[in-house]
């Protein structure tokens, strides 16, 4: 069945995203008081271990359109997708990996350039 609504002109579209990037930018600079929703700038902060060192707790961060709770930053209601930047450990096993296989290929050039002589 066919919706019967005009298409918005590209220069209606592209206010209607200015005013929604705008609303967001005040709700971030202005954040409400509700201390029982979490936006998606705030996180938890890390709780104290008895032993002396910190622990993250689980990041929750709740959807801005539909607030409902997010999913390694992916909406399971409306779909709306954040990005949640890698952990730090896991960009050091990345890094670590990628210069192992960069250092083995370097030394395998170099002993077959030097075999060729």
């Amino acid at each position: 069945m066919k919706n019967n609504k005009p298409k918005m002109s590209r220069k209606e579209r592209e206010r209607r995203m200015i005013a929604e990037m705008e609303s967001a930018m005040l709700a971030q600079k202005f954040p409400e008081t509700d201390s029982s929703e979490k936006t998606v700038a705030q996180k938890e902060k890390p709780v104290q271990r008895k032993d002396g060192g910190q622990a993250k707790q689980a990041q929750k961060l709740h959807c801005p359109r539909c607030k409902s709770l997010m999913e390694n930053g992916k909406c399971p209601t409306c779909g709306h997708y954040i990005y949640v930047p890698m952990s730090k450990e896991k960009r050091n096993k990345i890094r670590l990996i990628v210069g192992g296989v960069c250092v083995v290929g370097f030394v395998i050039l170099f002993v077959l350039l030097q075999l060729k002589k």
